[in-house]
């Protein structure tokens, strides 16, 4: 799994073999909220305290999706959202299933299920 890997560089002569520079476009693709809203900040934030990024890079930053739709994170995104107005909760609720009220966050929802599987 990605959360695995520990942070690496490929590298050629103790130099990157490919580096993200100015004027490059990055099109960043993964369904988990937190690896999105990470790895944007790093090309959108002015300013970093997390890591030291060195000045900010110029470049077209967009991801597949928008993932976080009250910060309006990324700015650029290539697929529109859905609009969700029926969610399971509330599907439950409406057809007064007891165990309602076990949805919840949908940053951590999936992580939950994958653990009930183990």
């Amino acid at each position: 799994m990605d959360q695995d890997l520990p942070a690496f560089v490929i590298e050629r002569t103790g130099a990157p073999v490919g580096p993200i520079v100015d004027g490059d476009s990055v099109i960043f693709f993964n369904f988990r909220g937190d690896r999105s809203l990470e790895i944007t900040k790093a090309f959108e934030a002015d300013k970093l305290k997390e890591f030291d990024r060195g000045p900010k890079p110029d470049v077209l930053y967009a991801g597949m999706m928008q993932y976080d739709g009250d910060l309006g994170v990324p700015k650029r995104y290539l697929v529109t959202p859905p609009a969700i107005d029926r969610t399971m909760k509330r599907i439950s609720l409406e057809c007064g299933c007891k165990a309602a009220g076990y949805f919840g966050n949908a940053e951590i929802w999936p992580h939950d299920l994958f653990l009930q599987r183990q």
